[in-house]
């Protein structure tokens, strides 16, 4: 990240003031932007913008327990999208996407991932998902590299 960062900002990577405790979102101080991070179980992907951010990769063909549909991690809109869906492997490849969106989405407001994940509304192909508690909209955008999906939130 260091590596990365000292590209963007034209100093070395020692001298970029990264402060990245063991399990804790990485932060930079104001002046220097936003980083996240993710990695599965062979990618890694950072993230960087002047604004808060967050981004989140998960193997496409990681097996899903689809028990995990449930009001703990969905709003009961998603649920229901979910529940119009009978193929296994096309509802595996929407969890993951709605997985990475939302994950994105708790790592840029530097939050607890199951204290705040259903607190998020997105539906499927929108631009912007919604945090029902705080009323307001963040963009969002998933894409696919190779073998990954990748979800980004950042305005």
């Amino acid at each position: 990240m260091r590596i990365a960062l000292s590209q963007v900002f034209s100093i070395k990577p020692i001298n970029i003031p990264l402060d990245s405790p063991p399990s804790k979102p990485p932060l930079l101080p104001k002046d220097y932007g936003s980083v996240s991070l993710s990695h599965c179980v062979d990618a890694i992907v950072i993230g960087w913008s002047r604004n808060n951010i967050g981004i989140d990769i998960e193997r496409r063909d990681r097996k899903i327990n689809l028990n995990l549909i449930s009001n703990k991690i969905f709003t009961p809109k998603e649920i229901k999208f979910f529940s119009d869906i009978n193929d296994y492997k096309e509802k595996s490849i929407k969890f993951l996407e709605y997985w990475v969106i939302k994950e994105s989405l708790i790592k840029r407001e530097k939050n607890s991932l199951f204290k705040c994940i259903n607190k998020w509304n997105w539906d499927y192909n929108s631009k912007e998902a919604f945090n029902i508690s705080k009323r307001n909209f963040v963009k969002v955008k998933k894409f696919y590299f190779r073998e990954w999906i990748i979800g980004l939130a950042n305005n």
